[in-house]
Parts: structure tokens; sequence; C-alpha cells
């Protein structure tokens, strides 16, 4: 091979190698954000696990308190009527 010839091959190999690095920087780029957006998504998930068991003990609170009201309306119901009973005993 001739020196032109050389010349050229080599700068085609130079042009290849450029065009390689390229990519790869591309690539990485690429996986950089692919990685965040994982990360991101990953955050969120915690996030909203986390907003989920705060509400799960919300809700455990309401419900607990509901059951509270509707005994204490039962009991409140149950002492009406035992008194309503004793005043017509008393009749």
């Amino acid at each position: 091979m001739n020196m032109l010839g050389k010349d050229i091959f080599i700068g085609s190999l130079v042009r290849v190698k450029g065009d390689v690095d390229k990519l790869a920087t591309l690539e990485d780029e690429q996986k950089r954000k692919c990685d965040a957006a994982y990360e991101a998504v990953l955050k969120k998930l915690k996030d909203n696990k986390n907003h989920l068991k705060k509400l799960k003990k919300l809700i455990k609170i309401a419900n607990k308190e509901e059951r509270k009201f509707n005994l204490s309306s039962r009991v409140a119901e149950l002492n009406a009527q035992e008194r309503d009973k004793k005043i017509l005993e008393h009749r």
C-alpha cells in the first residue's frame, strides 16, 4: 500500500473511532437518563407507598372513632329504651 493509501486508511480508522466514541458517549448519556428516570419512578413509588400507609392509618383511626360513636349511639338508644320502659311500668 502506498503512503497516500495508508493515510486514507488511517484517516478512515480515526473517523470510525471518533464515531464509535460519539456513540459510546450518547449511549452513556442515555443510560444516565434511564437510570435517573428509574430512580425517579422508584422514589415516586416509595412516596406513594408512604402516603398509602398514612391513609391506611387515618382510615383505621376514622373507623375506630366511628365504631366508638356507633357504640355510644347504641348505648344511648338502649338507655332511652330502658328509660321509656321504666316510665311505662310506673304508669
